[in-house]
């Protein structure tokens, strides 16, 4: 089937479909990774006989229907063919970032009671070996990256393979994805845990499949053209593994994988796609980048982008409409591409864009009509991993920066009278996994999936997000405050990494921040500013007025009580590590306050202030 045709969705499970692929598309490339300087090819075929053989060692291993399997990797092939194996043994994966912790990563395979664990390398073993003792029904872990060991659970994972390929005859992969059934648990997908212990989040191959066809539906033959995606973000997340794994599949898409998140300029060069993911931060520090190198070049230049930018700004209307230029204005706009866009885009690999799709946070419009302006083609949507992820999207016909889109079909949006985001649909979650009490918490009577998150709905019945009720501050004054928004538009500036607004039964509201150290340090060389470390930098007085103007810049529009009247810059970076972050790198914001509550208190010493002051 060529990959123009339109792929009509009618198994039951995501098992099924890349069955399908593999029988239809044997020849084809599926996937490719790195291999030094060059992409090597895996084929349809190819990684039908991997999955296979992997299948038939997992039921070998002892696997049986409704066991649970960890793959605990970032973002690569091999992730795939663990994960497909494992569906098709009739067991029910569990991701871990790659990124966690030893304690995180034990808590997750002790709670979901993992008996084989995936790991991408021996540093990531390992740390699941400093649970040993808790972990009493984990029997292999499996390593990509493998090295030798004295554990006798440990295997490499082509090991595993090699032994599987002799068993192939005794597994019929065709007969056991036949066997799955909409209701089949697929996965548990375990959240953040910004207040507490994470939970974990039971998606059903029903739910995954129901969230495909609605993607499908709402952008219609936008999925079935031939595409090249660059996969990156982590396949532990649930928008990555839906869009650029579960989605692709379905689309008949080939996937190619960046290395890590370092080399992810020289990958999209190399592979040029015509789709990814990716979060805002990626999207603003290429915004910054392009325009200081603007300011470092000629005369001559700067005046040709000056000049594109002004028709790059007109263009974003016939973006966001999805409307074909004409008339003077297409003549006008071919050349400023010819003499300006191109070499940008080009020099990003961004020259075959169809679309981008922006999830985990909101956008600024400035950045979004950026890239509208050059024809690349950002799509915002909204999502949870309890809704498999997707809810709603901005369509190619009606883009609306700052709004998360058009719901998808056969899903049913509510705003509560609090302003909560009622969700229902296919795609919701069954539940969450050994906690009955988080589950039916988690529903109203009526049924509706309760997403914690605050929100309206527009005049074009556009889903608009405004905070979440947990994060919600709640002055002294008795004013509602959504810490989010604020945050997130201080994020827009430059040289701010990170935020956390502080105020809950306060007389105003303060603010930590964590500087972009990359552009803060350029800055100040290119200001002759000499400093001793980060710790000397933050308190000189020429940096202090740039945060201060940075700061007022971005929240200008905020209402008064809204606005930060005291900050303190922070020496060091948020980490996950440092535990200030979850895997997914949402800030920790009890853990924000317990830890800096003298900063904190610092900033509340003496009267309120009339306008801002910088605390350090």
């Amino acid at each position: 089937m060529p990959r123009s045709a339109v792929h009509e969705i009618s198994e039951n499970s995501i098992c099924e479909v890349f069955l399908k692929r593999v029988m239809e598309n044997s020849g084809e490339t599926c996937v490719a990774y790195r291999d030094g300087e060059i992409f090597k090819e895996v084929s349809w075929g190819e990684m039908g006989v991997l999955v296979h053989a992997l299948a038939a060692w997992l039921r070998h291993e002892g696997v049986v229907i409704g066991d649970r399997t960890a793959i605990f990797s970032s973002t690569r092939y091999e992730w795939w063919i663990c994960d497909m194996a494992s569906l098709l043994a009739g067991a029910v994966d569990v991701p871990v970032y790659a990124t966690s912790t030893a304690a995180e990563a034990g808590y997750v395979l002790s709670h979901s009671g993992a008996c084989v664990c995936f790991a991408g390398n021996m540093e990531q073993a390992e740390k699941i070996l400093k649970n040993r003792a808790e972990l009493t029904e984990l029997k292999k872990i499996v390593v990509f990256d493998y090295e030798a060991s004295d554990d006798p659970r440990m295997i490499s994972l082509q090991e595993a393979i090699d032994q599987g390929m002799a068993m192939r005859h005794s597994f019929d992969m065709e007969k056991a994805a036949a066997s799955i059934t909409g209701d089949t648990l697929a996965t548990i997908i375990y959240t953040s845990g910004t207040t507490g212990p994470p939970k974990g989040v039971m998606i059903t191959h029903g739910n995954i499949i129901a969230n495909i066809k609605q993607a499908h539906d709402h952008y219609k033959n936008k999925l079935t053209i031939k595409h090249e995606f660059l996969s990156f973000l982590p396949l532990s997340h649930a928008l990555e593994r839906m869009g650029g794994y579960y989605g692709a599949i379905s689309s008949n898409t080939r996937v190619s994988f960046a290395r890590d998140i370092s080399t992810l300029l020289d990958d999209l060069k190399a592979v040029r796609p015509t789709s990814f993911i990716a979060v805002p931060r990626m999207f603003e520090k290429i915004y910054y980048a392009v325009h200081q190198k603007v300011r470092e070049s000629g005369m001559l230049r700067r005046f040709l982008f000056e000049r594109a930018m002004k028709i790059a700004g007109e263009n974003v209307e016939y973006m966001a409409r999805d409307r074909n230029r004409r008339g003077v204005f297409a003549l006008r706009y071919a050349l400023a591409r010819r003499l300006v866009f191109s070499r940008i885009i080009k020099r990003l690999g961004m020259d075959r864009l169809r679309f981008v799709i922006s999830g985990g946070n909101s956008l600024s419009d400035e950045i979004a009509r950026f890239f509208m302006g050059l024809d690349i083609r950002i799509i915002e949507g909204y999502g949870l991993t309890e809704t498999s992820p997707a809810v709603s999207a901005n369509r190619p016909d009606l883009i609306k920066p700052g709004a998360v889109g058009a719901v998808f079909s056969n899903t049913e949006v509510r705003i509560s009278g609090s302003g909560e985001i009622l969700i229902k649909g296919p795609q919701v979650m069954l539940g969450y996994y050994r906690d009955e009490e988080a589950t039916r918490n988690a529903f109203t009577p009526e049924g509706f999936f309760k997403s914690g998150d605050l929100g309206y709905i527009d005049d074009d019945g556009y889903l608009h997000i405004t905070g979440r009720i947990k994060d919600i501050i709640i002055t002294s004054g008795g004013k509602n405050i959504s810490p989010m928004n604020i945050e997130t538009n201080l994020m827009y500036s430059k040289y701010i990494e990170q935020a956390a607004v502080i105020g809950n039964g306060r007389g105003f509201l303060t603010a930590l921040i964590v500087p972009d150290y990359e552009n803060l340090e350029q800055w100040a060389a290119r200001k002759g500013i000499c400093s001793r470390g980060r710790g000397e930098l933050i308190m000189n007085k020429k940096v202090r007025s740039l945060f201060d103007s940075e700061i007022a810049r971005y929240q200008k529009d905020f209402s008064k009580v809204e606005q930060i009247k005291k900050y303190t810059l922070m020496e060091s970076q948020w980490t996950q590590e440092s535990g200030e972050l979850t895997p997914s790198m949402k800030v920790k914001r009890r853990v924000i306050n317990e830890r800096y509550v003298e900063l904190i208190e610092e900033m509340y010493a003496g009267d309120i202030p009339g306008g801002i002051q910088m605390n350090n």
